[in-house]
């Protein structure tokens, strides 16, 4: 073999690279064991690998065709070869090759002939290993076979890159969840509740330092014989017998009042919290219990927090569904991801046209984007399809593989379900447009409304009254803002019921409400609407058991022609309230013809 010419810093800085992917000596997993797998198939051989080029050693992450040889020395690796160039490395028969004629892995076990490896090349240019296909036979791959091999290669990098990616957000949790376990060590070390720990004997095994002062035990004293029977006074132990315990055996924590022994002896009532932990059997293994001292702290500490969240389990690597497809649109190969989308087995798939398998609507959809991937174009996309009964989204790729001439050959396509982004995005973007307390349209909300309406070209039919409650302060003022908020919320369930479900109601801020009206032919109708809000606004609320009185003052405005704008039909809105409102209050002004 010749000698490794990369001992420069560019192969200290690609062995860095590789030690980023944090991959070397890891599990099997069965993303790369597929690729692996594809490239076997379709380049027509027994033996495919994912090798990963260390220092002194090739080791394979995915292995098709030698099963227990996880690595060689790098000395005797062919794909020490096909890393020193972008290019695809074929070597057609090894023996006739002079630098591999050699080599212990041709002229013995196993017996190589043909090679072919597709270097893994990261995105600042370094090789760091391969996708390579072996036979024991001569053998010669067509320029179709070796451009696919180069995709799957692409392929895998993104693959590393994604699962390093991942490998990186999932420290990221992990160390937060530290950072959240030392918090709370110092917050049960710190704070002046009473916190112990004790076994399902009744045994303390730990006190935290509020709970050694208030029993006089030194921070520093070992809790040799330290029962629980020793902090509790008899009518708090007949509570531990006849409740806590049998409570605890079907919930995980009961929360009450008792009464526990300070120091001397001495009864304070406290807030008393007992929290059961399990083992994998489900059986209590520990107690830990927080008690505060209600008798000279009231409500004037900060609960506890009571208990940490719960480690997320996180997915290290979830396959994208891969199918390749020719020229024809008929489908040449489909992975078990794909097979599990489309709840199909391969055999009844490949060979078939993407119309069949997909159906026609979502192939109609799909077909712009497939043109442009046959065409030669790379395409990436969202799509949203009907599937098992709901909606699914996926970010879809497709990677035109290439002949010799530059000629499409197939595609191969990649697709990601991010269903789940998808549906908190719209969640999301729903909340953004409500008020919180009533449901309503917020002002974002309501301009929308507006905007669109417009769009639509409703501008002429529409009218808008602006609402503000009378006399709302005092009641505030009065009574409290959760009394305030509730009638704040019926004055919206009695406009809902005062208009269509296809009118616009907003509050705006405060007692400052909106009504939009669209397909309105006639100025005396939104009057009419603008009636019947005062009168429904006027009849008592009862709220708390206090019945409660205010009053509307609406100001009307009509129309927005092509000239104007949201704004200006807003201010003239504005203008007939204050007008309302100057004329006595509960009542409304409108626009005149």
């Amino acid at each position: 073999m010749d000698p490794n010419p990369q001992t420069t810093a560019d192969e200290a800085d690609r062995l860095a690279r590789l030690r980023e992917l944090v991959i070397l000596d890891s599990a099997p997993e069965p993303v790369f064991d597929s690729i692996a797998r594809m490239a076997s198939e379709i380049c027509g051989v027994p033996i495919a690998l994912i090798s990963l080029i260390d220092m002194e050693r090739q080791w394979f992450k995915a292995n098709v065709g030698l099963p227990g040889v996880n690595e060689t020395p790098r000395d005797i690796a062919f794909c020490d070869y096909a890393i020193r160039s972008d290019a695809v490395l074929e070597v057609p028969d090894a023996r006739a090759d002079s630098r591999f004629a050699n080599n212990p892995i041709v002229t013995g076990a196993p017996d190589i002939r043909f090679y072919a490896g597709a270097p893994l090349i990261l995105p600042g240019g370094q090789r760091v290993g391969t996708l390579c296909v072996i036979d024991r036979e001569t053998h010669h791959l067509s320029a179709a076979q070796i451009a696919m091999l180069r995709s799957l290669a692409a392929i895998v990098t993104e693959a590393l890159i994604m699962r390093r990616d991942l490998i990186d957000r999932t420290l990221a949790v992990r160390a937060e969840q530290e950072r959240v376990l030392r918090q709370l060590t110092a917050i049960i070390e710190n704070t002046t509740d009473f916190v112990s720990q004790a076994d399902p004997q009744g045994k303390i095994v730990y006190l935290n330092p509020a709970a050694r002062r208030a029993s006089g035990i030194a921070l520093d004293a070992p809790l040799t014989d330290s029962w629980y029977t020793r902090f509790n006074p008899p009518e708090t132990l007949r509570l531990y017998s006849e409740v806590i315990l049998p409570a605890l055996k079907t919930t995980d924590v009961w929360l009450g009042e008792s009464t526990v022994y300070a120091e001397n002896q001495r009864q304070i009532p406290v807030s008393h919290m007992v929290i059961a932990h399990r083992d994998g059997a489900g059986q209590s293994e520990r107690y830990s219990t927080v008690m505060r001292d209600v008798s000279v702290e009231v409500e004037a500490q900060r609960q506890l927090a009571q208990q940490t969240a719960i480690l997320r389990s996180v997915t290290e690597a979830i396959p994208d569904i891969v199918a390749v497809f020719g020229v024809d649109l008929c489908y040449r190969f489909v992975n078990s991801a794909f097979e599990r989308w489309i709840d199909a087995p391969r055999q009844t798939i490949v060979g078939r046209r993407m119309e069949a398998v997909l159906g026609p609507a979502a192939f109609n959809r799909m077909l712009p984007s497939l043109e442009k991937a046959v065409a030669g174009e790379p395409v990436t996309y969202e799509s949203s399809t009907r599937h098992h009964g709901g909606v699914a989204y996926q970010a879809i790729s497709f990677i035109p593989l290439r002949m010799e001439d530059g000629s499409v050959e197939s595609v191969v396509a990649v697709a990601q379900d991010v269903t789940m982004q998808k549906r908190e995005e719209m969640r999301l973007r729903e909340l953004s447009l409500r008020d919180p307390l009533t449901g309503l349209l917020n002002r974002a909300g309501f301009e929308q409304h507006l905007e669109r309406a417009l769009i639509e070209g409703r501008g002429p039919s529409l009218a808008l009254l602006y609402i503000d409650l009378d006399h709302f302060k005092p009641i505030n003022d009065k009574y409290g803002h959760p009394v305030g908020d509730q009638l704040l919320q019926q004055v919206a369930q009695r406009l809902r019921k005062t208009v269509r479900p296809t009118d616009g109601i907003a509050r705006l801020g405060g007692d400052e409400f909106a009504i939009v009206l669209s397909g309105v032919n006639a100025r005396q109708d939104a009057h009419a609407v603008a009636e019947k809000v005062i009168s429904s606004i006027k009849n008592p609320f009862d709220v708390a058991g206090a019945s409660l009185t205010v009053s509307a003052s609406v100001g009307v405005a009509f129309a927005v022609d092509a000239a104007g704008s949201v704004g200006d039909l807003v201010a003239r809105a504005d203008t007939q309230l204050y007008k309302a409102k100057a004329a006595g209050r509960g009542r409304y002004s409108g626009e005149s013809d």
